[in-house]
């Protein structure tokens, strides 16, 4: 277990190293990297967030990008005029999405039987 933490913070030094070397901006994200990610694009500091995890939208991410690292060479693309729709169709805004995340389970929470 040590020797796998060990590398996993190796392979992040190596990685914030080749990212000072090109010269590209990088932040290290305080504690969820989805809600770090989300606030980011929601004050125009990048364009949208890469992400497999459709629960970045709970954090308020507007554009989202999946499935950039897969093998099936296609992105998914989703857009917050989806989340519009939705509160228009169905009456979800974020807070009801995000309670009934909660409800039916999350990455945060088990969910109610």
């Amino acid at each position: 277990m040590l020797e796998r933490d060990a590398e996993s913070v190796k392979n992040e030094m190596f990685a914030s190293e080749l990212l000072q070397m090109f010269g590209l901006p990088y932040i290290i994200a305080p504690t969820e990297a989805k809600a770090q990610c989300a606030y980011m694009e929601m004050t125009n500091l990048v364009d949208g967030v890469v992400t497999d995890d459709s629960d970045v939208f709970l954090f308020g991410a507007r554009n989202v990008y999946k499935n950039i690292f897969d093998d099936r060479k296609y992105v998914e693309t989703y857009f917050v005029k989806v989340s519009v729709e939705l509160e228009r169709e169905l009456g979800l805004d974020r807070d009801k999405l995000i309670r009934m995340a909660l409800l039916l389970g999350s990455d945060y929470t088990e969910g109610v039987r």
